[in-house]
């Protein structure tokens, strides 16, 4: 992978589309954000409420937008929403303002980005995304497993899969990050204990489990949770002692005696 912001896995759509993309979700995230309580939780970890993502879509929109229009690298902390203004009019005037100047960039042009090889309609893909996502984020609020956000059909929603492996992938590799030796076998459904996550489920990508032919003996080196024997992570499903606290240990049982047996 050389340029980042191409798609190797299929199709792009046109970024005119991921413009109008950009518009239409940001417009039903304001709408959306605008009938709940700012203080309801939601499934993000590092944005838990309602009122916490409109600040930082907000932000991250205003951004991009400066991006844009100097071509060069901002400093994304200038962009915080200020107290004093409504967190919606302010959502709202900095949506239109990203919009717009994408709707007017060639998007062919270089722009600096966080990958190489940006362009002003790399930005146009990377928030057409960025909105989808935390739209899908403020709505568990009231639904523990949305659907995804509808925008731009099919192509643009498989697009998604492709930016996370040709952009984020990529870049977290070029970070030090050690490619799987396989990719996962499948993919966990998202439920309300995995907080909306997939999640990867195959042999490439989970730690082995313990044996199942034999008991597995875990140590108690001074640890609530200690590893397995064979050096591999504890798993509580199938190694009965790894949840224990070592200065809590079960009661010995008396060991029964068997009747006797008549000849």
């Amino acid at each position: 992978m050389t340029d980042d912001a191409r798609a190797p896995l299929g199709p792009t759509p046109g970024t005119g589309d991921f413009t109008q993309a950009v518009r239409s979700l940001s417009d039903r995230f304001a709408a959306e954000a605008a009938e709940l309580d700012p203080d309801a939780p939601i499934a993000s970890d590092a944005w838990p409420t309602v009122g916490g993502m409109v600040d930082h879509l907000g932000q991250i929109q205003r951004w991009c937008t400066e991006v844009l229009r100097t071509g060069a690298a901002v400093d994304r902390a200038e962009h915080v929403r200020p107290a004093e203004r409504d967190r919606f009019a302010w959502f709202v005037e900095g949506s239109a303002a990203l919009a717009t100047e994408l709707g007017t960039r060639d998007p062919a042009t270089g722009c600096w980005a966080f990958v190489p090889g940006g362009t002003n309609g790399f930005w146009a893909r990377r928030q057409a995304h960025e909105a989808r996502k935390h739209l899908w984020d403020i709505r568990t609020a009231t639904t523990p497993v949305p659907e995804l956000p509808e925008a731009g059909g099919p192509e643009m929603a498989a697009d998604i899969v492709d930016e996370l492996y040709a952009v984020f992938l990529a870049r977290a590799v070029r970070g030090g990050l050690a490619p799987l030796a396989s990719p996962p076998s499948r993919w966990s459904r998202p439920t309300r204990r995995s907080r909306g996550i997939w999640r990867p489920t195959g042999a490439s990508s989970v730690p082995p489990r313990c044996p199942p032919t034999r008991r597995p003996r875990c140590s108690r080196a001074g640890s609530a949770i200690s590893p397995c024997s064979r050096g591999i992570a504890p798993h509580r499903r199938t190694c009965p002692t790894a949840s224990r606290s070592p200065d809590r240990r079960p009661p010995s049982r008396p060991t029964a005696t068997p009747p006797s047996i008549p000849d």
